[in-house]
């Protein structure tokens, strides 16, 4: 306090009070963060997941355990540098935000950068690493870059062979390329080795019938579920490719199937208000050429047991209903 009143009868200043406004300000000022600083302060990348046995999962379909992210990407470890699977979680992390809605072109493409040069840097120092390796087929396969994809799955496959989850996960990557027979192809693969696999043998009926082979769809989706539910599956796929007229075909055997079953008859409730006729009477060429919702095939006949189309012509459809196949990227339809 003496020193106080002596500053304030001297009229001079030891500058204490700008040394006071300089602390002050210096804690509020908010430091700059990088794009993936950014990505990783946001709420949904709080956590890396990776599925147990070492597979990351393209379309979150796989179970999946919860790893903690590194909360500086530059800060160095008092033990040393960060090990191979510090570094493959966080490219991981990386690629999921440049993947991201909300990224802007710009930071997207820096964090694909950072993304593949984290996994490459994980597998210099550890090529058998098997987040790095499934992390790296992942970068492939999202950008389409389909041959570097597959060799990287390959050569996880040789060094993990017992990982019957990541055939699974080929059958979903060809599923992405719209390669509807190399899809099944890895689905049989995989069935192979785990032929109890329900959710494998689910997939192998989508890409059947997105292969045009509805029948052994069909079947296939008959080992799983009951009549009821495997035509109203199949019926789902068929709508979404076009044949609307197969499709409620398959909607009323369902129903004879089992009358109780809730989700073939809402579906074809749908479909009958999508599909009403308009209230003038058309002539035959005028309700061939009258206008169905985009995507959609003009009903071929107005028989009511219409025969299953030879090939399917509606595979640039970007989203398979109810299979959790995801197709190709919106906008391609």
């Amino acid at each position: 306090m003496k020193g106080h009143r002596w500053l304030c009868r001297g009229g001079k200043s030891c500058g204490w009070g700008s040394l006071l406004c300089l602390v002050l300000v210096g804690c509020n000022h908010a430091p700059v963060h990088s794009p993936l600083d950014a990505a990783l302060q946001s709420s949904t990348l709080q956590a890396a997941t990776v599925p147990t046995g070492g597979l990351r999962a393209l379309w979150r379909q796989s179970p999946q355990l919860s790893i903690p992210i590194p909360q500086s990407t530059t800060a160095v470890s008092n033990q040393g540098p960060p090990k191979p699977e510090t570094i493959a979680i966080l490219a991981q992390v990386q690629l999921d935000a440049a993947f991201a809605e909300e990224t802007s072109p710009a930071s997207r493409e820096l964090l694909l950068d950072q993304a593949r040069q984290g996994f490459q840097k994980a597998l210099q120092q550890d090529p058998k690493n098997p987040t790095a390796l499934l992390g790296l087929a992942q970068y492939h396969a999202r950008l389409g870059e389909r041959h570097k994809a597959l060799e990287i799955f390959q050569r996880y496959l040789r060094y993990y062979p017992h990982d019957n989850q990541v055939r699974h996960q080929l059958a979903l990557v060809h599923a992405q390329w719209k390669d509807w027979e190399g899809a099944v192809r890895w689905c049989d693969e995989a069935l192979h080795r785990d032929p109890e696999s329900r959710s494998i043998r689910k997939t192998k009926g989508f890409c059947l019938a997105r292969a045009g082979r509805y029948e052994e769809a069909l079947a296939t989706f008959l080992e799983i579920m009951p009549e009821s539910l495997a035509r109203y599956h199949l019926a789902r796929v068929l709508e979404h490719m076009g044949h609307v007229d197969a499709s409620r075909h398959h909607l009323q055997l369902a129903l004879q199937a089992d009358p109780s079953c809730e989700q073939a008859r809402q579906f074809l409730a749908e479909l009958i208000t999508a599909y009403a006729p308009t209230t003038s009477s058309p002539t035959s060429s005028d309700r061939t050429s009258s206008l169905l919702p985009a995507g959609h095939l003009s009903p071929a006949s107005e028989s009511s047991e219409p025969s299953l189309p030879a090939q399917d012509r509606g595979n640039t459809t970007p989203h398979l209903p109810l299979g959790g196949i995801p197709v190709a990227p919106s906008g391609q339809r």
